[in-house]
């Protein structure tokens, strides 16, 4: 069950309480390779290149300073055809790909920082997992997201960042964070797959626009948001392997993770690969694509 975020004052008054005994809840140097926390961003700031992964919309109604907005989305073809068509929106060929990153302002010197909107639908993980694979791996994403910068005191613009492009080219992926539709077809049943979405929705209770319902067989479902802690920060490292041992996932198992269209599922393979699954890979057209090829099967 999805779990509620503190309000802003409940978290505002936890954090003076903080300030007052001197209690600490500092971020563990595991938890670091992939996250930051914002007293680290506040320091800085003009070192960084900041990411909005949430909606244009989220984005002009106020953001940190210096950010650039980057939705998971801008990362993607438009949709052609329809949902359930091979490979419908996803991640664009590898000319587009690279103008869009260097038209960033990312040439992989400076670090990026992604930020989001805790429980959403983790885009700051999806868009991490997109740098990954275009081998810009000097990326971290904001722990908390945008309420603990607003929090914490962060300051916050409506202005647009002007962004300097810079040349940035992707000969090919790497190959190692995602899995092919082939791939799945061909051998679906030596992976791990792990379904990133709601229990209503393994079960095939919640409509997505998907051609059929349910799950691919044999996944279990770890929903995305169950790495969350209730103030938005994420669980550290050790509690995510506690979380993935119980729900069956074994050390050492090649793991592939899915929800509707790779959002949840490429921040759930970044947190499995956080968490010692250092070859989790997403399956990016996912459920969508699964469920449009009538001759694949699907259970509830």
């Amino acid at each position: 069950m999805k779990r509620n975020l503190l309000s802003l004052s409940g978290l505002a008054a936890l954090l003076t309480v903080m300030l007052i005994t001197g209690t600490s809840f500092a971020m563990s140097i595991e938890k670091e390779v992939l996250f930051t926390d914002v007293s680290w961003l506040k320091a800085n700031l003009s070192e960084v290149v900041i990411l909005d992964a949430r909606s244009e919309k989220a984005y002009k109604a106020g953001h940190i300073p210096g950010a650039i907005n980057s939705p998971w989305s801008s990362w993607t073809d438009p949709p052609i055809g329809k949902q359930g068509d091979p490979g419908w929106n996803t991640t664009m060929a590898n000319d587009k790909l690279g103008a869009y990153v260097g038209s960033l302002g990312i040439d992989g010197k400076k670090p990026v920082i992604i930020y989001g909107e805790p429980y959403s639908f983790g885009e700051d993980g999806r868009v991490l997992w997109e740098l990954r694979l275009v081998g810009v791996n000097n990326v971290r994403i904001l722990d908390g997201g945008f309420p603990a910068w607003k929090v914490a005191g962060g300051e916050v613009t409506k202005e647009a960042h002007s962004v300097t492009p810079v040349p940035f080219t992707v000969k090919e992926i790497d190959g190692s964070y995602v899995v092919s539709r082939e791939e799945m077809i061909a051998d679906w049943k030596k992976f791990k797959i792990i379904d990133a979405r709601s229990a209503a929705e393994y079960k095939g209770d919640t409509d997505h626009g998907e051609k059929r319902r349910g799950h691919i067989p044999g996944a279990s479902c770890i929903p995305f948001d169950s790495v969350y802690n209730d103030d938005g920060t994420v669980i550290e490292p050790d509690k995510m392997r506690e979380l993935f041992l119980s729900m069956g996932v074994k050390p050492g198992d090649q793991v592939v993770t899915y929800c509707t269209i790779g959002i949840r599922s490429g921040f759930l393979a970044m947190m499995f690969r956080l968490s010692g699954w250092e070859d989790a890979r997403n399956y990016e057209a996912s459920f969508s694509e699964w469920a449009g090829n009538d001759n694949l099967p699907v259970e509830k």
